[in-house]
């Protein structure tokens, strides 16, 4: 079922439609949904502070103090309930990070990085600037560091790219406008040669 599909994408300002061309194939591997990554944040927060507070109440425990609710069951092995908890603070601290640091396992073809420059045009308070942001860093490995620079403080740029945040320019080409499409990106790199 890999029938080409056209797709037409909206950026968030409005202004900014364009047609694609888009497989089933690369629908299918779009970035995971924003309730998915905020399920993942909640789940490593209760983790890492559920471990951490498990181990400080065994630490409590072994200390002489008696925690009066602590069940029998827990005083019984207190190692195995010491190394859960530090698995679990661990588990947590884990998952936090991989909400943070996304990756991709998607490569290209040919290794090495790509480009000489990549600039973001952004604006404060801006959600899909950040959404942007967070695209192009899990393709960090192809592409060079991210200058972003706010158009809120050079007029010219002001007039240039008002509504149409953010903008993405390599090596001096503007190549995106409004929103980022995952795989637009994904050809770009694949198609451009290494430097």
């Amino acid at each position: 079922m890999d029938d080409v599909l056209t797709q037409l994408l909206d950026g968030e300002s409005g202004c900014c439609r364009m047609a694609q061309r888009v497989t089933f194939r690369d629908v299918m591997t779009q970035s995971s949904p924003p309730a998915t990554e905020r399920i993942n944040l909640l789940l490593a927060n209760c983790a890492l502070w559920g471990g951490t507070a498990a181990f400080l109440v065994l630490l409590i425990e072994q200390s002489g103090t008696s925690v009066p609710w602590l069940g029998r069951w827990i005083r019984v092995a207190p190692v195995l309930w010491g190394v859960a908890a530090i698995g679990l603070a661990w588990w947590g601290t884990r998952l936090l990070w991989s909400v943070d640091h996304h990756a991709t396992s998607w490569s290209p073809s040919r290794p090495g990085p790509r480009f000489q420059s990549l600039i973001l045009y952004t604006r404060q308070q801006c959600p899909l600037c950040d959404t942007a942001h967070e695209l192009l860093s899990r393709y960090r490995d192809w592409l060079p560091q991210v200058v972003e620079v706010d158009i809120d403080d050079d007029p010219e740029l002001q007039r240039r790219f008002d509504t149409v945040v953010p903008v993405v320019e390599f090596d001096g080409k503007i190549r995106f406008r409004g929103r980022i499409s995952e795989v637009l990106l994904r050809r770009l790199i694949e198609g451009t040669p290494e430097r």
